[in-house]
This record gives C-alpha cells, structure tokens and sequence, in this order.
C-alpha cells in the first residue's frame, strides 16, 4: 500500500479543476470548495475504514472526478 500524501493530492486536483471554464465552477466558487465538501462527508464516516486504509481513502475523495472532469487518465494517476 502506498502512502499518498494527502496535500500534495490536494494540490494537484485543484490545479486541474480550477480553470475559468464553467464546467470546472462550483456555481460561483471554484470547483475546489466541492471536492473539500465532498471530503468533508467523507470523515463522517472515517470510523467505518481501518486505519491504515485511511489515507488512501481521503485522497479518493479529493480526487472522485478527476478523470471525469479534467484531461487526467485513469493510467496517468498512477
């Protein structure tokens, strides 16, 4: 299992969804404030995942549309 750093994953979603364009918006705010929502909900439920799964977890979360959304490949995350 590999150990993502979760900032650094941060980073690199928000790089790629946070253009001018309207598909990259959360209505006025940046598509950012989503992907921090969605990650938001998902530590509600953080006790349900083992502890060392966590990490991999969280940047799950951060990263949920990244291939939907932006020019990133499934094979290029790796």
């Amino acid at each position: 299992m590999k150990d993502y750093n979760i900032h650094k994953v941060m980073k690199f979603a928000f790089e790629k969804h946070d253009k001018p364009s309207g598909s990259q918006r959360y209505g006025n705010a940046p598509y950012s404030k989503h992907l921090l929502a969605v990650a938001e909900v998902g530590r509600r439920y953080k006790h349900y995942i083992s502890t060392n799964m966590w990490n991999e977890v969280e940047c799950g979360l951060i990263l949920h549309d990244i291939v939907e959304d932006t020019e990133v490949s499934p094979s290029s995350l790796e």
